[in-house]
């Protein structure tokens, strides 16, 4: 008898953000420059404009969302995108394999995102934010559905420009509706 769903996901939820508190005392440098960014932001900067920031809006507006805080706040934040990072990997294998799979997607995922190299794996940097969004853009187009894959492809453009690549695989996947997963692909930018 397989743990239920919600039973993983709370297990899942509380390893990663233990793991994550330990940390709570880092800044990596891949959150300093969104969250420098979200602090101008919030004392009326335009990016761009008025302050550099070589990354995609997404991360500095993400960032907003909880202030800019970092310490406790950040690592709870990045434990709770790990949860839904592993959650999305559920959902995609579950639907191709089975319930089983699905687990195992989502607990390799936490783990591979917990225990590998600290400052690429407990950054809530551009690369971590491209996790979902990848994901998926490919069930969608694994699934054969240009619109929702393009969304995703859009909006994973808006965290991290390697996006490109997996809007080039998606497209190859969906060459026979070329033009309506372009234009989701342009719809969230």
């Amino acid at each position: 008898q397989m743990t239920s769903p919600r039973v993983l996901f709370l297990l899942l939820f509380a390893v990663v953000l233990v793991v994550r508190l330990g940390h709570h005392s880092l800044v990596w440098v891949e959150e300093g420059y969104p969250s420098a960014a979200a602090l101008a932001i919030r004392q009326g900067a335009w990016l761009y404009r008025d302050i550099w920031f070589d990354k995609p809006p997404g991360s500095a507006f993400l960032y907003l969302l909880w202030g800019a805080q970092t310490g406790w706040v950040l690592r709870l934040a990045g434990a709770l995108y790990i949860t839904g990072a592993s959650y999305t990997a559920y959902r995609f294998a579950r639907s191709e394999w089975g319930r089983r799979e699905g687990a195992v997607a989502a607990g390799l995922l936490a783990f591979y995102l917990t225990f590998t190299v600290p400052s690429a794996a407990l950054v809530l940097g551009p690369d971590m934010l491209l996790i979902v969004p990848h994901l998926m853009a490919v069930h969608y187009a694994w699934r054969g559905r240009p619109l929702f894959s393009g969304l995703w492809c859009g909006a994973g453009l808006l965290v991290n420009t390697k996006a490109m690549f997996i809007a080039a695989v998606c497209a190859f996947w969906l060459y026979r509706h070329l033009p309506a997963f372009g234009l989701a692909v342009l719809a969230p930018q």
